[in-house]
Parts: C-alpha cells; sequence; structure tokens
C-alpha cells in the first residue's frame, strides 16, 4: 500500500489522565468537563484537521486522494472535518 498517514496532536501533548475515570466524584467530573471544553472541544479538533489537511496538501502535493479515520471523539473530528458538513453545523441548516 503506497499511503501516508498523518497523526494530529490534537491534544497539544496533554491528554486527560486516567486517573479521572471512572468519574466518581464532582472533582474529577469536572477536570472532564473542563478537558472536553478546552482540549477536546469538537469544533476546535475540526478545524485542527483541515489546518494539517492544507498544509499536508501543500507538503505533500503528489497525493491524489485524501481521508480520514477516527474512533469515538476522533469519527466525531473526522466528520465535523467535512466542510460542507461544517458549513451546515456552523448555520444550523441540515
Amino acid at each position: 500500500m503506497n499511503a501516508l498517514i498523518l497523526i494530529p496532536d490534537f491534544f497539544e501533548g496533554e491528554p486527560i489522565g486516567l486517573d479521572v475515570f471512572p468519574v466518581d466524584s464532582e472533582e474529577k467530573k469536572a477536570r472532564a468537563q473542563k478537558f472536553m471544553a478546552e482540549k477536546a472541544d469538537f469544533a476546535k479538533g475540526a478545524s485542527t484537521m483541515l489546518n494539517v489537511r492544507k498544509e499536508a496538501g501543500e507538503k505533500f502535493s503528489g497525493v491524489e486522494s485524501w481521508g480520514a479515520f477516527g474512533l469515538c471523539w476522533g469519527g466525531k473530528v473526522a466528520l465535523f472535518s467535512i466542510p460542507t458538513y461544517v458549513r451546515a453545523e456552523e448555520t444550523g441548516a441540515d
């Protein structure tokens, strides 16, 4: 397979700690909510993904086809990275 795989650091080197799980206290709940609002914001992730795609397209101009794959949080970010879907989310259109 002739493939180029890029893995962006969406959380900027600061993933949520495994000690947050299970979320069984108010302190852990607050930490999880803060992480989701700041580091794991879906719109921010989609923006990062689109920027990576743009920069990669410039750097690797020979690539003819691009795709995105994600599971759980990454799957939603991949979906939000589809430009027409992002526009629909921003405008409230279906």
